[in-house]
């Protein structure tokens, strides 16, 4: 990756620069954790400052302390990509979170969805409210 494959980067406020730049990842179950373990480093060193966070929705039936992490990071969230989100348990206890996480957030993509998560997808002039 290079600098200029992304034109935005040069766009960014230099006191957003210098703030952590928050990718958060909402899905089903940690299927996610691995392939995101392994590309932090490279991310880190194209992007300084950018923090990706994993999140499992499996996870919070059984530890409700997973639940209010991922509620908490997309509390602080520049980007969000859910996706597997369709029960309704899970929806229920983060739709909220993720309606209010799409205000602040500066992209927020979901795919494989429920139709009202899908809706909350948002990315420069796409909106799908």
């Amino acid at each position: 990756m290079r600098d200029d494959a992304f034109p935005f980067a040069d766009s960014i406020p230099q006191a957003k620069a210098s703030a952590p730049y928050r990718f958060v990842i909402l899905t089903l179950d940690s299927h996610a954790a691995g392939p995101a373990a392994r590309i932090s480093p490279r991310l880190t060193r194209d992007f300084p400052g950018i923090e990706v966070s994993v999140h499992a929705a499996a996870e919070w039936a059984e530890n409700p302390t997973a639940l209010d992490a991922a509620k908490k990071a997309l509390s602080q969230a520049n980007i969000v990509m859910t996706n597997l989100l369709f029960l309704e348990e899970h929806i229920n206890a983060i739709l909220p979170d993720l309606t209010a996480a799409r205000q602040n957030a500066d992209a927020f993509v979901a795919v494989i969805a429920d139709p009202q998560i899908v809706r909350l997808t948002k990315m420069g002039d796409l909106d799908m409210s």
